[in-house]
């Protein structure tokens, strides 16, 4: 299925994105390791990719049905999740 590309409330990367971005900083600040180069940037950013619970991100996939019918019923005016 493609999504439209301006169209963020259709699209679960954003909200997986965000969960990433939460367990990045979160991860950084627990651990007080901030990566140095771009070598450690890429290590730690796999391991907190690695850690992400896949039943949240499998919510927002799971949740898009409904959200498309949302979005057929406000006559593709944005929605929320």
């Amino acid at each position: 299925m493609d999504w439209p590309p301006h169209s963020p409330d259709l699209n679960p990367i954003e909200n997986v994105w965000a969960l990433f971005k939460n367990h990045y900083r979160q991860t950084v600040w627990e651990r007080q390791r901030i990566p140095g180069d771009e070598d450690q940037l890429i290590a730690l950013a796999q391991e907190v990719w690695e850690e992400l619970l896949w039943r949240h991100i499998y919510t927002y996939i799971n949740g898009m049905p409904g959200q498309i019918l949302t979005c057929i019923r406000s006559n593709g005016g944005s929605t929320r999740w």
